[in-house]
């Protein structure tokens, strides 16, 4: 059904209220940290009358916040209040905002707002504190110079050190317009690799083998999507397959993608001369569809607009998987030579995308997978379309569950501040299997190519989802029940030949599961640690999600009631996986936290349902009689004003979805790690800041993390995937990274001990910091530093 009469009005109210609330508003400030060391080590001079100065040069356009914390000495009982006065100037010395501060507590954050500087990049600006006399407050700051962009003075006179402070900055219209324009330069620059390998093979197959449940050409393009992810996995596994006898590269998947596409072209001319396919214009459905896809697009480019590396502990992690393919060029046996891992059983479908992407864009492999995964999201809501479409038959269903996907939803954008990649990747195979499972009974029914064509492509998906991720292949494999039972002995003889015809492209895989399994000492126990499976309420805090959620529950509770297929087969699915999640205290492979963050899939499927039907119903209303018309406008205009309102707010949010916290890799750090780079030999081990991330696995806690996987120096902490190495090497990580915890004196005996056992060469600290600070080394016998740009350190050690 195309948009017409109160579709269209909802897509105008949306656009117009869109532009307004995300191009002329500010969104919220994302932090940008000037300095960032989480190391509060000394407080500084107290101002004692005098001005206490710190300079520093803002990285962005938009300059709004200077934050500071309070130092706030012991008084006597009957001492007065503290009052301190902080001023920001620019470099004319203007005073931009100056506030009195009184009534001090100890370790206050203290933030000083102003104006938004429109062209502060690169500019000096000056922050100052004043206090009387006698008076016990001050601000944290470093004992060391830390902060290239700036100095601390006191009266006049220079400090050693810098002030403790943040810096946050106001995205203006301008640059919004011109990061879009760069993050949709690099895009156009990629555009051919793109194309041949996210939409050209599963276009392909759609062609050949028809029988899919697609309603229009949105929902096709869908379907392909998946299907081309699925089919760059299998190419991978096979490859790997094939042993030695077969090593992919640039050059091979350039052809391989490069016929892809001329046999898509081929075929296209064909349709097109015997009168089975005649090119048209995009309909008004499919250019709203499309509105929407850029737009989450957009604000999914802007997210990453200051991020140099992938994310968090799965950033390393992923990078060290999609390295050893590139290196391999097939899925190898093990991690060798980077990681001293003998099997690599991890499913690895996105780390071999991101390397066919790398290869034919020509782009870094740790800066593809960065980038990679912002398209992949963009594309989220175009699986959605497909999946709602095609459960309901209604293109309007798919149109608002995409919406709802692309503009309103937190997930899955903040997939982008854990690195959850994986997860990302695999939803753009499970969304089309949905209905394609649900409706296999009537491709199955239509007999002919038909048939086989659907069980055939449905395998390849399911196949791909197994390779892409274990969790989700999962919750598919409940889906799949569901619509077995839902439909009845009609579908068991097509979910059966989709399934044996996904465990055959799978053999290989299946075999390697299979194999380890059966090598385990201990066997495999899915049995989730004490605490691991507790439900995370905490991401669904902002009024919008909850919002949103509620009234898709609503729909939900609306679409059993009035007995819709559609709906009961995603509420009995939603039942199910959350009773077996449940089961006991709960297993790891699927918890529910892979549950919360995936709950945002049956939801906009009703939504999306329930908002085609609310607008099905107003269309009624208009043509009605008496006071039915007027109950169409105000339907019309309430779904119109919600999705504005919705759209506006999480288009904001998914801009500025970063969390700082979660950024391990800073601007002052790539310099040291291109040093460490060129001068380390290949034989160095390195001493990085590490901290316990998640049942007894430890990760870097700064940009340490990267020197293994993506320069190859071995470290004290290896990326994540050692815990999949053997149990010696996970006990000796352990061991040392907890006595490492404790060291305070790295002169000590027992320190100097350590290092030396554990074959430590260099040391590098970076502008994240952790419980490794350069203050330890400096000046130390057994420590030189190498090289230091005031954020980041690198050390040599000397055992002796």
């Amino acid at each position: 059904m195309q948009p017409r009469g109160p579709v269209a009005a909802v897509v105008a109210v949306v656009a117009l209220a869109v532009v307004a609330g995300v191009v002329l508003a500010r969104p919220a400030p994302p932090v940008a940290l000037d300095v960032e060391q989480p190391r509060l080590d000394v407080a500084a001079p107290l101002p004692g009358g005098a001005e206490l100065t710190q300079t520093f040069t803002a990285r962005h356009n938009g300059l709004s916040v200077v934050e500071v914390l309070a130092v706030v000495y012991p008084a006597e009982a009957a001492a007065p209040p503290e009052a301190v006065t902080l001023e920001v100037r620019d470099a004319a010395g203007i005073v931009l905002a100056a506030q009195t501060f009184t009534g001090l507590a100890h370790n206050t954050s203290l933030a000083l707002a102003f104006a938004p500087q429109p062209r502060s990049a690169g500019q000096t600006y000056t922050l100052a504190l004043r206090g009387a006399a006698g008076e016990r407050a001050t601000l944290w700051a470093y004992s060391l110079d830390g902060y290239a962009g700036g100095a601390l003075a006191l009266g006049g006179v220079p400090q050693t050190g810098d002030l403790r402070f943040t810096t946050r900055y106001t995205l203006l219209t301008t640059d919004w317009l011109a990061a879009c324009a760069a993050g949709l330069g690099g895009l156009a620059q990629a555009a051919l690799p793109l194309a041949l390998v996210l939409f050209a093979p599963g276009w392909l197959l759609l062609r050949l083998l028809p029988g899919g449940p697609w309603p229009n050409l949105p929902a096709r393009w869908g379907a392909a999507l998946g299907l081309s992810l699925a089919l760059a996995a299998l190419l991978w596994l096979w490859a790997g397959a094939a042993g030695r006898w077969v090593a992919l590269s640039p050059l091979v998947l350039w052809l391989i993608y490069g016929a892809f596409g001329l046999a898509l072209a081929a075929r296209w001319l064909l349709d097109w001369r015997t009168g089975r396919w005649r090119p048209a214009g995009p309909s008004a459905h499919t250019l709203a569809l499309l509105a929407v896809l850029a737009l989450g697009l957009a604000a999914r480019l802007l997210a990453v607009r200051d991020l140099l590396l992938p994310q968090w502990v799965d950033g390393p992690h992923h990078y060290t998987i999609a390295r050893v393919l590139a290196e391999a060029g097939r899925v190898p046996a093990g991690y060798a030579p980077l990681l001293p891992i003998a099997r690599l059983s991890y499913h690895f479908g996105f780390h071999a995308l991101a390397v066919t992407v790398s290869w034919l864009a020509g782009r870094p492999l740790a800066d593809t997978i960065l980038w990679l995964g912002q398209i992949l999201q963009s594309l989220v809501p175009l699986a959605a379309y497909t999946a709602a479409a095609g459960l309901t038959g209604r293109a309007r269903a798919g149109w608002f569950a995409a919406a709802v996907v692309a503009l309103v939803s937190y997930f899955p954008g903040y997939y982008l501040t854990w690195g959850r990649y994986t997860q990302l990747a695999g939803l753009l195979l499970l969304l089309p299997a949905l209905p394609w499972a649900a409706r296999a009974a009537e491709a199955w029914a239509a007999g002919g190519r038909a048939r086989w064509g659907a069980a055939a492509l449905l395998g390849a998906l399911a196949a791909g989802l197994l390779l892409t991720h274990y969790a989700l292949f999962v919750l598919w494999v409940g889906w799949v029940l569901v619509a077995a039972v839902f439909t009845g002995r009609r579908a068991l003889a097509p979910l059966a030949s989709a399934g044996l015809a996904g465990a055959l492209l799978a053999a290989p895989w299946l075999l390697r599961l299979g194999l380890a399994l059966a090598a385990s000492p201990t066997g495999v126990s899915l049995a989730a640690p004490a605490g691991y499976n507790m439900f995370p309420m905490e991401y669904f805090s902002s009024a919008l999600e909850r919002g949103w959620l509620g009234l898709a529950a609503a729909a939900l509770l609306w679409g059993l009631a009035r007995r819709t297929r559609p709906i009961w087969l995603v509420g009995l699915w939603a039942a199910l996986v959350g009773l077996v999640v449940n089961l006991g205290r709960g297993n790891w492979l699927v918890t529910n936290n892979t549950l919360a963050i995936t709950l945002f899939v049956p939801a906009a499927l009703a939504l999306g349902w329930a908002a085609d039907q609310w607008l099905e119903q107003a269309r009624r209303w208009l043509g009605g009689r008496a006071l039915q018309p007027v109950a169409g406008v105000l339907l019309v205009g309430a779904l119109g004003l919600g999705l504005s309102y919705g759209a506006t707010h999480g288009l904001t949010t998914q801009a500025n979805v970063v969390n700082p916290a979660t950024v391990l890799v800073r601007p002052e750090d790539m310099p040291a790690l291109a040093w460490a780079d060129a001068h380390l030999p290949a034989s160095a081990v390195v001493l990085v800041n590490s901290w316990e991330w998640l049942n007894g696995t430890w990760a870097g806690s700064d940009a340490g993390a990267w020197v293994w996987p993506l320069l190859g120096r071995r470290t004290t902490t290896p990326p994540a995937d050692y815990a999949y190495g053997d149990a010696a090497w996970r006990a000796e990580v352990a061991a040392f990274n907890r006595q490492l915890r404790e060291v305070a004196d790295a002169e000590a005996p027992a320190t100097l001990a350590l290092l030396r056992q554990a074959g430590v060469t260099h040391l590098f600290i970076g502008a994240r910091g952790g419980s490794l600070t350069p203050e330890m080394f400096l000046n130390q016998p057994h420590y030189q530093l190498l090289f230091s740009n005031g954020a980041a350190w690198v050390f040599a050690f000397t055992a002796n």
